[in-house]
């Protein structure tokens, strides 16, 4: 659920299809997101939360007041917009991220901080063709899917000029274009199916490509459970929290997620306690946690306390939309219509900042959140303190929904490395 890590519908300028280096207002993305890592030590990078992509301070920025910006974007929990030439992108020297020169970066005020031209001045050119299409490719994978699965199939079938990172960064972005189209369609239906088995092919590959990594096998066990292929995954898991016992937290998260999936809500409640007995206290303290916990306690009726748990989210990060639809659900079924409203109201206004221009997934929540406005709004008028359900439906439904086993898992190959 990719809208639950920020990256499910980016605001993408112009469709760019794969061949001669696209033109120059072709090429600009606005990529929203959360300031992850960065480079403490020479100061020449910093990334976004849960991508694979890293930026460089943009050409003639006082280098200080832009970090300023950074840290104090970080420290706040808010989020950034970035502006950057998706043609331009090189990979590092270790080859396992591709780093972007920025363009510009805004502010949640709107204000943007360096070149604000739509047309960024254009990156050096002297990479290989594969590594153009790579980092092309790349970009267009977070709202341009149909279009980057194709730019990153003619990268691939390129790939001797890319390394082994190089390869799998096209590979896990292939992939996970093949997961946002399918969003578009019924989960179980063919199409659906269709597209997952596709990534499941590609997270195959990559493990077999990078086979001492975790990240590749959580990619996988996310398609296998999108099959219905519930056993294996959670063995991935398993697997995943014996070899790296560093991604303890990651690892909870997911067990509760699929248990969630399956419809068995007191297991996904334990797992997530069990981890915040035993694990890494300081994992706890962000906004995944408290998120997946509180949309358990929702799935378990038991809303106040979700509502408490959602607010110990927002302290880390007060701006995630997704934080106030779930507690505007708590709030409706706990009999208050005018603050769940309120809440529906933010998230809408913070989805409208963070996407300018929504692809279609973003558009069908924010087609959503409207009408769940308007509902409220006739509850409010009609002073209803009963339990209102319109604010907890639809949004989540194709996370919660088991599913029957998909025949295409039999027909793929299964084995992957030990």
């Amino acid at each position: 659920m990719r809208w639950l890590a920020l990256a499910a519908g980016l605001a993408f300028a112009a469709a760019q299809p794969a061949g001669d280096s696209p033109a120059q207002g072709a090429r600009i993305f606005e990529v929203p997101g959360y300031v992850g890592e960065w480079d403490s030590e020479a100061g020449e990078w910093f990334a976004m939360e849960g991508y694979s992509l890293r930026f460089s301070v943009p050409q003639g920025a006082e280098r200080e007041g832009f970090w300023q910006l950074l840290e104090a974007a970080a420290e706040r929990g808010v989020a950034l917009r970035l502006r950057f030439d998706g043609a331009a992108g090189r990979l590092t020297e270790d080859g396992h991220h591709l780093l972007y020169p920025l363009c510009a970066i805004g502010a949640a005020n709107g204000a943007w901080y360096g070149d604000t031209a739509r047309n960024c001045p254009r990156g050096a050119l002297a990479a290989p063709r594969a590594e153009q299409l790579l980092s092309l490719g790349v970009a267009q994978s977070f709202d341009h899917p149909e279009t980057a699965r194709q730019t990153l199939a003619e990268a691939l079938r390129a790939s001797p000029a890319l390394s082994a990172n190089g390869e799998a960064l096209a590979l896990v972005h292939r992939g996970e274009s093949a997961e946002a189209i399918s969003a578009d369609f019924e989960p179980a239906s063919p199409e659906h199916d269709r597209l997952w088995a596709e990534a499941l092919a590609d997270y195959r590959r990559l493990v077999l490509l990078v086979p001492d990594r975790a990240a590749p096998r959580s990619s996988l066990a996310n398609a296998l459970i999108a099959l219905g292929g519930y056993d294996e995954a959670l063995a991935v898991y398993r697997e995943i929290g014996r070899r790296w016992p560093e991604q303890a937290f990651q690892t909870a998260v997911s067990i509760g997620s699929l248990y969630r999936q399956q419809g068995d809500y007191p297991r996904a409640l334990a797992t997530l306690d069990d981890y915040a007995r035993t694990g890494d206290s300081t994992r706890m303290d962000g906004m995944k946690f408290h998120y997946h916990r509180a949309w358990t306690l929702i799935l378990l009726r038991r809303e106040a306390e979700a509502e408490r748990e959602i607010e110990r989210g927002m302290t880390s990060q007060p701006d995630y939309p997704g934080a106030f639809l779930l507690r505007s659900c708590a709030r409706a079924r706990l009999g208050r219509p005018a603050e769940a409203l309120a809440d529906q109201r933010r998230a809408f206004e913070l989805t409208s900042a963070l996407f300018p221009a929504p692809g279609a997934g973003t558009r069908a929540d924010l087609a959503r959140n409207r009408a769940v406005i308007a509902l409220l709004e006739q509850a409010v008028a009609a002073r209803r303190t009963d339990p209102i359900g319109a604010a907890c439906e639809g949004y989540w439904d194709r996370w919660i929904r088991p599913r029957a086993r998909s025949p295409l898992l039999d027909a793929a190959p299964a084995a992957t490395p030990a």
